[in-house]
C-alpha cells in the first residue's frame, strides 16, 4: 500500500507546535515555511522541484534568476532560438542561459578532483542523481546531476582528499534538504547509512524523495518512529539503509556515525539554536565534521519573519562549538565560492575528532 507522505507531514507539523523553542523553526524558515506547504498540499510530493517554493528555498537552480518563473517563458525562447542558428558563439550563449556551462565548470571540477584521489573514504565517482522529482537536471557522461548534487560533490572531494581513504559508512546531517547527500552516499555503496534530521515539511519532502529513490522498506519516517523512547542508530542500520527524523527527537538518539555534515542550514538558525544541536550531536560523531558555510552568515533580517536571520552564525562560530574536533582544512577558492569582488565567501571545511 505504501506510506501516506501527506500523513507524515501532518504529524510532523502537529507535533512540532508543542516543542520547546530550540527544535522549533528560526526567523529565516517562518518565512517559507507556509509556502512549502502549501505547494505541496495543492501539487503533491512527486515534482516538488518544480514547486516555486522549493525553488527558492531548496532545490536551487543554475538558470539565471535561480529559476525565478516570471521569465521562464523568455528564457526558454531565447534559447530555443539560439539553439537552432548556427554559430559556436550562439550555442555559447545558450548554454550560459540554461545554466549548462555552470553546470558543467561544477561537474569537471569534481570529476578532475574524484578521478584523482587514489583513496576515498566516501566512493562518489560513479553516482549519478534521480530526475524522478522534475526540475533543473543536466546529463554530463550517460549520468544525472542538479545543482544541488554537484554542489554537495564537491564538498565530497574535498573531504576525500584530506581524509586519506579513511572508511566513511554512516553520515548524519541537520538540514539535508530533499535527500540530495543521502542520495549521493546511500549510492556510493549499499552498506552506507544515513540520517536526515531536518524540520517540517523538508522532512517530509526527503523521507518521501529517499523512499521513492530507495524503497520504503529501506526507508523510516517519522511517523514510524515519533514514539520511540531511544532511537537506536547502531541497531537501527540493521533494518534501514536511512532514517529521517525532525530535531526535537535529538536528544533521543544513542549510537554513532562516521561522519556529521551540515551545509549552509545552521545559518540559517539562530546561534542558541546551533549551539543547543552541536551540544546534542557532537557525542555521536566518531570520525569527521564535513560543513559548507559562508564565512560571515546571513544576511540580518530587517523585521521578524522577513527573509534572513536576527543574528548571523559564522563559520568561526560553529567550529568553535566543536571544540572536540581539529580543523584539517578550510577551503572557499576552488571547492567552496568566493565572488571577484571579495565580499562573500564561502568554505568547505573538514575537521577530525581529537585523539
Amino acid at each position: 500500500m505504501g506510506f501516506n507522505h501527506h500523513r507524515n507531514l501532518s504529524l510532523m507539523l502537529e507535533d512540532m507546535e508543542r516543542v520547546p523553542p530550540q527544535f522549533a523553526p528560526t526567523n529565516f524558515w517562518q518565512s517559507g515555511l507556509r509556502d512549502i506547504v502549501e505547494d505541496i498540499q495543492t501539487f503533491g510530493f512527486e515534482k516538488f522541484r518544480e514547486h516555486k517554493s522549493a525553488v527558492k528555498f531548496y532545490a536551487p537552480m543554475f538558470r539565471p534568476g535561480n529559476g525565478e518563473l516570471r521569465i521562464q517563458p523568455l528564457l526558454n525562447l531565447l534559447i530555443s532560438l539560439l539553439r537552432n542558428l548556427k554559430g559556436e558563439q550562439k550555442a555559447k550563449l545558450a548554454d550560459s542561459l540554461e545554466g549548462r556551462d555552470s553546470a558543467m565548470n561544477e561537474y569537471s571540477l569534481y570529476r578532475v578532483a574524484t578521478d584523482s584521489c587514489a583513496l576515498q573514504s566516501i566512493p562518489i565517482g560513479e553516482v549519478s542523481e534521480s530526475v524522478i522529482a522534475g526540475g533543473e537536471y543536466y546529463s554530463f557522461d550517460g549520468k544525472f546531476y542538479s545543482r544541488s548534487m554537484l554542489n554537495y560533490l564537491r564538498a565530497l572531494t574535498y573531504l576525500n582528499s584530506l581524509t586519506k581513504g579513511d572508511p566513511i559508512d554512516s553520515i548524519m546531517e541537520i538540514g539535508g534538504g530533499y535527500g540530495t547527500l543521502g542520495e549521493i552516499f546511500l549510492s556510493s555503496s549499499n552498506d552506507n547509512f544515513y540520517v536526515n534530521i531536518d524540520i517540517p515539511p523538508l522532512a517530509a519532502v526527503s523521507a518521501s524523495y529517499l523512499c521513492r529513490v530507495f524503497g520504503e522498506d529501506q526507508v523510516l519516517i517519522y511517523e514510524e518512529s515519533r514514539d520511540l523512547e531511544v532511537i537506536d542508530l547502531d541497531s537501527l542500520r540493521k533494518k534501514y539503509r536511512a532514517v529521517v527524523l525532525c530535531p526535537w527527537q535529538l536528544p533521543r538518539i544513542t549510537g554513532s556515525v562516521d561522519l556529521f555534515a551540515n551545509f549552509i542550514s545552521f545559518q540559517e538558525m539562530e546561534p542558541d539554536v546551533v549551539e543547543n544541536y552541536s551540544k546534542l550531536v557532537q557525542p555521536l560523531i566518531k570520525k569527521y565534521l564535513l560543513l559548507r558555510n559562508s564565512a560571515s552568515g546571513k544576511s540580518i533580517a530587517k523585521t521578524t519573519n522577513d527573509l534572513g536571520v536576527l543574528e548571523p552564525v559564522t563559520t568561526d562560530f560553529i567550529i568553535e562549538l566543536f571544540n572536540d574536533f581539529q580543523v584539517l582544512g578550510r577551503e572557499s577558492r576552488l571547492y567552496g565560492y568566493e565572488n571577484r569582488a571579495g565580499t562573500f565567501r564561502s568554505e568547505v571545511s573538514v575537521s577530525k575528532r581529537k585523539s
